[in-house]
């Protein structure tokens, strides 16, 4: 406006068979708080903490614990409970065995 640049919102308007538009400035409270809005999001966003810069480090091995956790407790349930199989197995395997065996005792 005038050579300056002032922030605004264009308003469209079609009324009877021509259309018009107006510039309406946005008021300087406005542009002042926004400023300012600026102005602390950036001095929040230049600050670093321990955990903004390392939280996903921390979050990966705090992961990686739990699985190595799970893992081992999936190998220590699965030694502790193989004896059931095993004896399981065992007789399955001999049953399997004397299934194709007829007993049976010479003739006289």
């Amino acid at each position: 406006m005038n050579g300056n640049w002032t922030p605004g919102r264009i308003n469209v308007d079609k009324s009877e068979d021509k259309i018009r538009a107006e510039i309406s400035p946005v008021p300087y409270y406005i542009r002042d708080w926004q400023s300012l809005e600026h102005k602390k999001n950036a001095v929040e966003f230049s600050q670093h903490t321990f955990w903004d810069d390392n939280k996903t480090l921390i979050v990966a091995l705090i992961c990686s614990i739990a699985l190595l956790a799970s893992a081992l407790i999936f190998i220590y349930f699965t030694y502790k409970f193989a004896n059931a199989g095993i004896i399981g197995r065992d007789a399955l395997t001999e049953a399997i065995n004397r299934f194709s065996n007829i007993p049976g005792q010479a003739p006289r």
